[in-house]
This record gives C-alpha cells, sequence and structure tokens, in this order.
C-alpha cells in the first residue's frame, strides 16, 4: 500500500470512478458473463457477445432497452396529466400498451374522462400500428404483426368470399371439414307427377 499526504493530491482537481464488477477484470469471468447473458436473450449477435468477452461492458447491449423503458416512463407521466404521445411504428408496441394500461390502474384515474381518453387513444395508436405497419419491419423489429381478417369472415356464413378467399379457406380446414363436405348426399325419391297437370297448358 501506499501512503498520500494533503500534499500529494493538491494538484489534483477531479477524480474519476468508473465501478465496475470483479469479475469483469478476467477473460474467464467475461466469458462466464456473455454465456450467461447469451442464454438470457439479452445477446443478439455474434458482434456483441465479442464485445462483451473483450470489454465486459454491459452498457452498449441494454442502452436501447433502457432508453426506450425511459420513454416509456416520460409518456406516461405525461399521459397522466392528460396531455398526447405520439406513436412510432419503431415502437415496441407490446410494451407500451402493457406499461400504459398502468395509467389507468386505479378508480381515481379512470374518474378523470380526459385521462382516460388521452390514454385510450395512444394505446389504439399502438394496435394501429402493428395492424398497419409492413409485417418484415415489424418483423425485423422482433415484433408480431397482426393479421387483418378476410372480409366475409363475420356475419352470414353463405356470405361471398374474394377471389382467392375460397381456396385459401379449403387448405385450412380441418380433416373434419374436408371430410364433411366429401359425403355425398343420398338421393331422394322423385315424386310422382300429377296426370291432371300434363294435361294443363
Amino acid at each position: 500500500m501506499k501512503e498520500f499526504t494533503g500534499d500529494d493530491l493538491d494538484q489534483i482537481k477531479r477524480v474519476m470512478v468508473d465501478m465496475g464488477n470483479p469479475m469483469t477484470q478476467t477473460i474467464a469471468g467475461r466469458v462466464n458473463q456473455a454465456e450467461m447473458l447469451l442464454q438470457g436473450g439479452l445477446i443478439e449477435n455474434a458482434d456483441q457477445f465479442l464485445q462483451v468477452i473483450s470489454t465486459g461492458r454491459l452498457e452498449p447491449l441494454v442502452h436501447g432497452k433502457q432508453k426506450e423503458l425511459m420513454c416509456i416512463s416520460e409518456e406516461n407521466e405525461t399521459l397522466s396529466n392528460g396531455q398526447k404521445c405520439i406513436a412510432v411504428f419503431t415502437d415496441n408496441h407490446a410494451m407500451h400498451i402493457m406499461e400504459h394500461k398502468s395509467v389507468l390502474a386505479s378508480p381515481e384515474a379512470r374518474k378523470q374522462p380526459e385521462r382516460v381518453a388521452v390514454v385510450m387513444e395512444h394505446i389504439q395508436e399502438h394496435v394501429d400500428a402493428l395492424k398497419e405497419t409492413d409485417p418484415i419491419v415489424l418483423q425485423l423489429l422482433g415484433q408480431q404483426p397482426i393479421m387483418q381478417q378476410i372480409p366475409g369472415q363475420e356475419g352470414s356464413p353463405n356470405q361471398a368470399l374474394p377471389s382467392g378467399a375460397v381456396s385459401d379457406q379449403m387448405e385450412t380446414a380441418t380433416p373434419l371439414d374436408k371430410a364433411a363436405q366429401s359425403v355425398k348426399q343420398p338421393n331422394l325419391p322423385t315424386m310422382p307427377k300429377n296426370p291432371m297437370d300434363e294435361g294443363q297448358g
């Protein structure tokens, strides 16, 4: 150990301390940490895996998620004040919906019509984004798009379907449905004709 006096430190203007985990100071510790993060789904590619092993820093892995959580928290405060927020198609819509509904998770909050209106409107924006955003973009973002319902599925079963929908419906039919469609109707006996009707006309 080395001792210091006030005279030794009088020229120091500022001291910066970097908090770290002793586990990340060794290669074996960083490899173990990277493997745990990989199993937990926090590491998404090989570059991130190597970055954890070489530096031991986790901030780049969680930076985006932390920013989105902070954004959700700020939006909740805005919605609580009865003010509107804007949803964009790159949001994690499921996470936003689950967190925004907590704004109305009290009887007192639901007694405020303005707050209820802005929260429900904002949640509907996220639902619309899941319906209208290009499914390829949503899949790249790791989100599940909401499939649009085929017209004709609601209402009368005899309602006309759009072109191509019949074949699609046949492909998705269950084996029981296909078997029922393949059963032939029994031939009913022909009713006898009235001789009096043949002479008229």
